[in-house]
This record gives C-alpha cells, sequence and structure tokens, in this order.
C-alpha cells in the first residue's frame, strides 16, 4: 500500500473558497468517473477518506468496501430487430 502524506478534508461550516473547491474536486471528480468507467464502486466516501496530499492533489483512501460491478449484459441478438441489407427483398413480397 503507498503512503500518503497530507491530511483528510476538512470542511468549515461557512463552506470552502470556490478556488479551493474547484482545485480539490475537479481531480477528485476525474479520478471517480475513472474508477466508475472501470466499474469500482468505491461505496464509502466521506471527507474522513479524501486526503489532500502536500501540494494540495487530492486522493481517495480506503476501498475497502470498493465493489467491481459485472458490465451490463448485452441484449442476445434474438432480441434485436431484423435489419436489411440494401436489395434484399423482404420476404412477405416472394
Amino acid at each position: 500500500m503507498e503512503y500518503v502524506v497530507g491530511e483528510t478534508v476538512q470542511i468549515p461550516d461557512n463552506g470552502l473558497e470556490v478556488d479551493k473547491f474547484f482545485e480539490w474536486f475537479l481531480p477528485f471528480a476525474d479520478v471517480l468517473s475513472h474508477a466508475h468507467e472501470h466499474n469500482r464502486k468505491h461505496r464509502d466516501l466521506k471527507p474522513a477518506n479524501i486526503i489532500i496530499k502536500t501540494g494540495g492533489t487530492p486522493k481517495i483512501l480506503d476501498f475497502g468496501l470498493a465493489r467491481i460491478e459485472r458490465k451490463k449484459l448485452v441484449p442476445l441478438y434474438s432480441d434485436m430487430p431484423t435489419m436489411m441489407m440494401d436489395g434484399d427483398v423482404p420476404p412477405s413480397l416472394i
């Protein structure tokens, strides 16, 4: 496991400054999107599981409850509408 130096996210009662919000959460959203594209769901996101590395880069921690979801099944070809090639005559017209 990687040792990450930094501090967990602390959101003040009056919220974050807009610049700080975008600095932290745009990269965070990119990482989360990447995980979801690869069917990984964290399932325990909270400020304590997000660390801001020294230098300002956010890092998601604790994938202990993460789940890898199976891809959605593609419908069987028999369930798809019939497609005709150009020049084919429908059987009903023969």
